[in-house]
């Protein structure tokens, strides 16, 4: 996997994150733990990627063009203009450069937490859930989600993609292709 054990990626993240959202995170990788643990997923990789998800929230706005620009980071023109979504690349970039870490199951999970993406695998489906889903989370369907993906993790991501798909709807909100895509690939694996 990679030579970053849990004990260190949570002692990085305890001095870089603070507040709410330490606490967010420490709470989505237990949950995260949780759901790997019953569904059998390699709960070594659940548990780094949940712990590094937003290792880069607050960072400036014009770091991921920057290292875009530079060819250091591989990002699509449509998620440059979404700048919410930048930490989720700038994470995975940053895990890779500062810890070594190189599992493209940690990576795809970290980059794709925020809207998924068509094959997204175990790992990252259930760090998926857990960022929405995390008990201190007071979202829409929360406690019902967190039961569900106890029982039925593709369940679980479906409900997660359609509340955040129907926010953003609901809020004129652009949507990223690619959650549209994972949308597409789920309805596929349904029928």
């Amino acid at each position: 996997m990679s030579g970053l054990d849990t004990r260190r990626a949570e002692a990085a993240v305890r001095r870089r994150l603070n507040g709410k959202r330490l606490d967010h995170t420490l709470a989505v990788r237990q949950f995260a733990v949780r759901l790997a643990r019953i569904h059998a997923v390699p709960v070594d990789k659940v548990e780094i990627a949940a712990l590094l998800h937003d290792w880069a929230k607050g960072a400036a706005p014009e770091e991921l063009p920057r290292l875009a620009e530079a060819g250091a980071v591989e990002v699509d023109e449509e998620t440059l203009a979404m700048p919410p979504l930048h930490h989720a690349y700038l994470s995975a970039y940053w895990i890779e450069e500062e810890f070594g870490v190189h599992d493209p199951e940690i990576l795809e999970a970290v980059r794709h937490h925020s809207t998924g993406s068509p094959g997204l695998g175990p790992v990252g489906r259930v760090v998926f859930v857990a960022d929405y889903a995390e008990p201190g989370r007071k979202l829409r369907q929360t406690d019902a989600i967190r039961a569900v993906a106890e029982e039925d993790l593709d369940e679980a991501v479906r409900r997660v993609l359609q509340n955040k798909l129907t926010y953003l709807i609901g809020r004129g909100r652009p949507i990223h292709r690619r959650a549209w895509l994972f949308w597409n690939a789920l309805m596929e694996g349904a029928r």
